[in-house]
């Protein structure tokens, strides 16, 4: 049995799946760790003085790592990998409508 590559599409390129997860992962980051970073900034030591802005963002950072592992490696590598074995089930993804809707025409001109 071949080792499937959930991350490269057939013609060797980023699968959707996985760019898609890619960018909603870089989007959470970044917006979770701003906030972590402004939101611990605010927030005062034992002692009375704010926190540094390193503390800051270190913390920011871990927010943001963990945003992306969870995102991009877990969910894009889980949804690659269904998708490459074919195991999509319809109440997954939300089905699109048609963009048409042809209505046969009666020759004899009835309904």
């Amino acid at each position: 049995m071949q080792p499937m590559n959930t991350v490269r599409s057939v013609n060797g390129t980023v699968s959707a799946t996985v760019m898609s997860a890619f960018a909603r992962s870089i989007f959470l980051a970044i917006v979770s760790g701003a906030a972590t970073v402004l939101s611990t900034r605010q927030i005062e030591a034992a002692d009375g003085t704010p926190n540094s802005w390193e503390e800051c963002l270190v913390a920011g950072g871990i927010v943001a790592l963990t945003a992306i592992v969870a995102r991009l490696g877990l969910e894009g590598g889980l949804d690659a990998r269904r998708q490459a074995e074919g195991s999509v089930n319809a109440s997954d993804v939300q089905t699109n409508p048609p963009a048409v809707v042809v209505k046969p025409v009666d020759p004899n001109g009835g309904n």
